[in-house]
């Protein structure tokens, strides 16, 4: 498979990434899930802290834009983690819910061997954006 710069992915490594992944998403779902039962926010921090793990991973490996989304997630996953407002935080989980659903489509597709359109993850891609945006100057990078 190659990567966004039209270089072949050593496929050891594509591999090692794809089974990574799937634990990662494993661990996404199990985030929205936790909040969705407990309307604790901080579990939008640890969905930035794995989501981060696909962003790091993916742009290692050339994929950007996978990358990108990645990082829309986690930048929202950690800027969400600290709101109050409950209804915002559940418009927050849906659309954290479809990147988790878009970003699983992708890595299905990546492990047939096969690079998927992304223009049909554009849509996806701008809501994010500005959902990132609207969240404004709050943190973006994990607590210390």
């Amino acid at each position: 498979m190659l990567d966004d710069t039209g270089v072949e992915i050593d496929q050891d490594f594509l591999n090692f990434f794809l089974e990574e992944s799937f634990i990662v998403l494993g661990n996404l779902k199990k985030s929205l899930k936790q909040f969705s039962e407990t309307e604790d926010p901080r579990f939008f921090e640890i969905f930035g802290q794995q989501v981060d793990r696909l962003m790091g991973a993916a742009y290692t490996l050339s994929l950007t834009f996978f990358g990108d989304l990645s990082k829309l997630g986690k930048e929202i996953g950690y800027k969400s983690s600290q709101l109050a407002e409950v209804e915002k935080l559940f418009v927050i989980q849906s659309l954290l819910s479809q990147l988790v659903k878009a970003l699983e489509r992708i890595l299905k597709q990546f492990k047939k061997g096969l690079y998927p359109d992304m223009s049909g993850y554009r849509p996806l891609f701008e809501r994010l954006e500005e959902a990132n945006k609207g969240l404004g100057n709050l943190r973006a990078t994990v607590k210390y």
